[in-house]
């Protein structure tokens, strides 16, 4: 390491000594100061992140998505999340962190932690993980897909190997799914999804990650493209999912 290096590496942790002195860092869940190093993610308080609610099992998670589709409408094999997201939840405060805050590092932390799902390590190794798409616009405003680095922690700690960005890709925006009907979600999402190379889905097993699972049906649109392109079966894994 060259002295300019040290001097500059030296700066930039004085800095945030003092920065972290003066302005403490608080548990994204929280509030609450955090009191040392962080174990599993960075910015939240390992009690905070842990005794969160849970997610439902697998199967009640594909009970609560057939409550928005019908069951013969629904090509996701099954379903892994790690936590519940409801009004009086605070994860909420993480997801909108990595999507909207730059906490990338974060979200590959939280990745890493949703590798460690027991049904995680059931699942098959030849299994190729798919980031769920974002439309290029938006990534060129957002500079980054929340879902690819949540992704990418998984990946890491399973040794899966992640699809290459230009195998699925999103083909228009959408309009916000909050105050539409399930009929009208699905309609909204329909089609949305395109297989540019199906020869590298074709008779594949793949993990869709994504940060939250709502009602299913932007994640079985993609799901859908998947199973028509020759994908042999598609599951799902998220952070969360509303309850």
């Amino acid at each position: 390491m060259c002295i300019l290096d040290m001097v500059v590496g030296g700066a930039h942790q004085m800095l945030r000594a003092l920065t972290t002195t003066v302005y403490p860092e608080h548990c994204l869940l929280s509030g609450s100061r955090l009191q040392s190093q962080t174990t599993y993610a960075p910015g939240i308080d390992d009690t905070s992140l842990l005794f969160h609610q849970p997610a439902p099992r697998s199967v009640e998670i594909e009970l609560l998505i057939q409550k928005h589709m019908n069951a013969d409408e629904l090509m996701i094999s099954s379903f892994v999340a790690l936590w519940g997201l409801s009004a009086t939840s605070t994860i909420d405060n993480a997801i909108y962190a990595i999507k909207y805050g730059g906490r990338t590092r974060l979200a590959v932390a939280l990745g890493r932690m949703l590798a460690n799902h027991p049904l995680m390590h059931t699942i098959d190794p030849a299994t190729l993980v798919c980031p769920l798409p974002i439309h290029r616009a938006r990534k060129r405003e957002r500079g980054y897909n929340q879902a690819e680095r949540i992704a990418s922690g998984l990946c890491e700690q399973t040794g899966l190997a992640m699809l290459a960005e230009d195998v699925v890709v999103r083909t228009r925006h959408r309009q916000s799914q909050t105050t539409l009907t399930d009929v009208e979600r699905r309609a909204n999402v329909a089609g949305i999804f395109a297989i540019a190379k199906p020869e590298m889905v074709m008779n594949k097993r793949i993990l869709l990650v994504d940060d939250v699972l709502t009602t299913g049906s932007t994640l079985n649109s993609c799901a859908t493209a998947l199973v028509e392109a020759g994908a042999r079966r598609v599951d799902v894994a998220t952070l969360c999912i509303a309850v």
